[in-house]
């Protein structure tokens, strides 16, 4: 797809993506931003097939206009693996057979424990035959579109204008033909953070299988979209204005020039930003944005964590990117947390979560944002200027504060 084809298929009223934010973003945030005139989007990757057809149910009856669904793609070899090279996946750290040494193992469980003590719980058991068995969270993916497909229809919106987005991955050849039929008028995009990734779009972008890409630059919030081995090297991370414009020329070259789309994800938080990413290349056709939209009264973003990304007094949070939480790189606010388990060996993605989801859960439960993730890309700095030190306020506004 060209980006006019895009930009006519949609009818935005303006080139502002609110960014998709697992566990933030909910059905109201995302008719909140639609009906402003920029483009909702909804993570679904945590959500359980039931929840996605309620949320999207909900969506198509209170806007009429485009949104974004948005979902990890599929870890299974016969659904996405397709794209990966060859390599050693019990040393990958994207995936949960990622093997860690049982001294680091060891090491990791007493500081989680110590974590636990702190709020309260018991200390888990981790060897023996009593030890806690940690699995991998989430839904099939199969499940997932299934529930996607299904409640389009529900909703009379199989032939609606939308986005949706793949992270973590791209699904098979077969997946994407599906969507195609199923689908017709969605344009279907996939996460990419370096050039390599790019290069990996751009030939199914030829193909007519995907339709552009979301570039994330390293200054976003959140999970890193990554899903190339050599990726997981941060300094691999590239920033927005250089991805952006780089995601242009890769598919100028690969795909014909005009062909591609891209949505520039990382760092903005300001209308001047808005207008300098979109003015780095002919194929971007939007500017995502996470971190402003946390604090939009319609997010489920909690008191303690607004809080914690706006301290009242002139302190300003820092952030990072870290695989401390979930296994997986993701920038957030390095926090107590992040210190304690820095300088020990993280199991892969996600069962890393497994291990310290009772502790995420618990802290976030009970107002310590100290020792929970606070995912905030580095535009954060920029956000207590924006909002005149305010916590909450409509989407809607947030939105006028971005065009």
């Amino acid at each position: 797809m060209d980006p006019q084809t895009f930009g006519t298929n949609l009818g935005l009223g303006y080139q502002v993506v609110q960014a998709p934010m697992a566990g933030i973003n909910t059905p109201t945030l995302v008719t909140a931003v639609s009906n402003a005139g920029a483009l909702g989007s909804l993570a679904v990757g945590l959500m359980s097939p039931a929840d996605i057809q309620a949320a999207i149910v909900y969506i198509c009856a209170n806007t009429n206009n485009p949104f974004q669904l948005n979902m990890f793609a599929p870890n299974d070899p016969e659904l996405s693996m397709e794209y990966i090279p060859p390599h050693e996946w019990s040393k990958n750290p994207f995936s949960p057979q990622c093997v860690v040494d049982s001294k680091d193992l060891a090491q990791l469980d007493e500081r989680l424990n110590a974590m636990r003590v702190e709020l309260g719980l018991d200390p888990h058991v981790t060897t023996g035959p009593n030890a806690v068995v940690y699995k991998p969270r989430g839904f099939p993916f199969r499940a997932q579109l299934d529930a996607i497909f299904a409640s389009l229809q529900e909703a009379n919106a199989t032939d609606r204008p939308i986005v949706l987005s793949f992270t973590f991955g791209i699904p098979s050849h077969s997946i994407l033909e599906e969507i195609r039929v199923r689908l017709p008028k969605a344009s279907v995009f996939a996460t990419a953070t370096t050039a390599t990734e790019l290069t990996y779009i751009a030939p199914l972008i030829t193909q007519n299988l995907l339709d552009g890409a979301i570039a994330q630059g390293g200054e976003a919030g959140g999970h890193r979209g990554s899903f190339l081995p050599d990726s997981f090297d941060i300094a691999a991370q590239l920033p927005t204005q250089v991805l952006a414009p780089l995601a242009c020329e890769i598919f100028q070259k690969i795909s014909g020039r005009g062909k591609g789309c891209v949505i520039a994800a990382g760092g903005v938080v300001d209308s001047k930003g808005v207008r300098a990413i979109l003015s780095l290349g002919e194929n971007i056709v939007g500017v995502a944005v996470g971190t402003l939209f946390m604090f939009a009264e319609e997010a489920a973003t909690n008191n303690e964590q607004r809080s914690a990304m706006m301290p009242a007094d002139q302190t300003q949070p820092r952030t990072c990117i870290t695989r401390n939480f979930t296994g997986r790189c993701a920038r957030g606010i390095e926090n107590e947390f992040v210190k304690k388990l820095n300088g020990v060996q993280i199991p892969g993605y996600d069962i890393q979560t497994g291990r310290t989801g009772d502790i995420l859960k618990t802290a976030k439960e009970s107002g310590r944002p100290e020792l929970t993730s606070c995912w905030a890309g580095q535009g954060l700095v920029r956000c207590k200027e924006m909002l005149r030190g305010r916590t909450a306020l409509p989407a809607s506004d947030i939105v006028k504060l971005l065009i």
